[in-house]
Order: C-alpha cells, then sequence, then structure tokens
C-alpha cells in the first residue's frame, strides 16, 4: 500500500468510524511523529558558508552539466561501494 491509498482509506473510513478509534489514531500519529527539534536545526558555519558559496557559484555561471554531475555521482557512489563493500 502506498502513502497515497493509506491516506485515502483513512479518508473515506474517517466519517463513519467511532470517537474512541479517531482519539487513539490521533494519539499514535501524535507519539510516532518526530519532535520539531528533530526536524529542524540551525545551519553550522560551515554549512551556512557552503550554501552561500553555492548561490554564489550559481550567480556566476559556475555550474555542472548533465555529463559532470553524472561523472561526479558515479564516482561518489563507487567510492561508497569501495567503502562499504558488503552492502552492495
Amino acid at each position: 500500500m502506498t502513502r497515497t491509498e493509506a491516506i485515502s482509506i483513512i479518508q473515506q473510513k474517517l466519517p463513519s468510524t467511532d470517537d474512541v478509534t479517531v482519539l487513539a489514531v490521533a494519539e499514535l500519529l501524535i507519539s510516532a511523529a518526530p519532535a520539531e527539534s528533530e526536524l529542524f536545526r540551525e545551519f553550522t558555519v560551515q554549512e551556512h558558508d557552503l550554501v552561500q558559496q553555492s548561490k554564489d557559484d550559481f550567480a556566476a555561471g559556475r555550474t555542472l552539466s548533465n555529463d559532470e554531475y553524472h561523472d561526479g555521482m558515479q564516482a561518489f557512489i563507487e567510492g561508497l561501494r569501495a567503502k562499504y563493500p558488503q552492502r552492495a
């Protein structure tokens, strides 16, 4: 079942579901949700600098071609495979 299918089922069943079940589902969703602090944090100085650098590069036209991006990602993936050969 996909997320979209699950949401559709919930929407279809919700109007006819008793209050006890609706409250139980709500409590389950609340307890399963990550804390706000886990979702968002401030950038580190290094992350902020890298974001600014990428904005400056983009504004100056320093971008990768599709081939350059593809080659870089292939090298990155090969590096991961070499580092973690048992997971390949």
